[in-house]
């Protein structure tokens, strides 16, 4: 299941999105550029997770869930792929 942290605290849940998305809708939720967050910083119900890569520089705020669920700082919002049975340990 796919949802988006978005920096202001809240949360989208997308469960009609499959289980691969195109990168259009990648970029659409993250609001620009793509970057792959390594897969140390995801815990085990996170089977992936996708910030805007250029967040910093284009001044988004800090995401603080997401900063506090993967242990880095992380700015805009967070595309997340996870596990649901599991996720609820870290919602």
């Amino acid at each position: 299941m796919w949802i988006i942290l978005h920096a202001d605290g809240g949360i989208t849940e997308h469960e009609d999105w499959g289980e691969e998305l195109s990168l259009e809708v990648m970029q659409t939720a993250v609001g620009g550029l793509i970057e792959r967050i390594p897969r140390q910083y995801c815990p085990k119900p996170i089977n992936e997770a996708w910030a805007n890569e250029e967040g910093l520089l284009m001044g988004l705020p800090i995401n603080q869930i997401a900063s506090t669920m993967l242990g880095i700082t992380l700015y805009g919002d967070i595309l997340i792929d996870y596990n649901k049975e599991l996720m609820g340990e870290l919602l």
